[in-house]
């Protein structure tokens, strides 16, 4: 059975007024920046991943990610521009593992 709707009154709109200004989402640039990181589980979505990081300022993360980028780097001696999107891949989908593992945070 179907509900009526509630008939609209001044202070029931009020009411929702008030509650849609409590929900708007982090207001600090810090807030912002570790929300930048809600999407990462996987990997896929992790663009720009040392940059949000530091943005966020998880300094361990993202020396983490600096000794992944490097060793992956050394190892497969990537210097070709395909290569660096294949590495910075590779550093991401790393990275997700490790937090996943929470070897990390």
């Amino acid at each position: 059975m179907l509900r009526k709707s509630p008939t609209r009154t001044e202070a029931f709109l009020a009411a929702n007024r008030r509650n849609a200004q409590k929900c708007t989402g982090p207001r600090t640039p810090e807030g912002k920046a570790r929300v930048s990181l809600n999407g990462l589980k996987h990997g896929r979505y992790a663009h720009r991943l040392p940059e949000k990081l530091e943005a966020a300022g998880y300094r361990s993360a993202a020396a983490l990610d600096a000794q992944i980028r490097s060793e992956i780097t050394a190892t497969f001696k990537v210097e070709e521009p395909l290569e660096m999107k294949r590495m910075e891949r590779a550093t991401a989908l790393v990275w997700c593992m490790a937090r996943r593992d929470r070897i990390i945070f």
